[in-house]
């Protein structure tokens, strides 16, 4: 299936780049489709990584992003969830 231009934004999908998106009004209201979402923004950009700290070892999901707004957005989803995200922001510039 195709959606063209006017159709996207009818269904709260901007036409921006991707350090400018945002999640549709209606994505975060209904928690089924948050989870299935978040599921495909992860399959697409996070993965598991397990990091060690003071002798212990943590299984962390990481995904990495460069829009801070859409990150607060996605920690917003995970916290209605009830999961416990948080968001680290790196002084490096690409």
């Amino acid at each position: 299936m195709i959606f063209e231009p006017p159709h996207m934004q009818r269904l709260g999908m901007p036409l921006s780049h991707l350090g400018e998106i945002t999640v549709p009004p209606w994505i975060k209201v209904i928690p089924s489709f948050s989870c299935e979402f978040l599921r495909g923004l992860f399959d697409t950009y996070g993965g598991v990584v397990f990091q060690r700290f003071r002798g212990y070892s943590y299984r962390l999901i990481k995904i990495t992003m460069k829009s801070k707004d859409f990150a607060e957005e996605i920690k917003q989803m995970l916290t209605n969830l009830k999961f416990h995200p948080f968001v680290y922001y790196s002084k490096s510039k690409f």
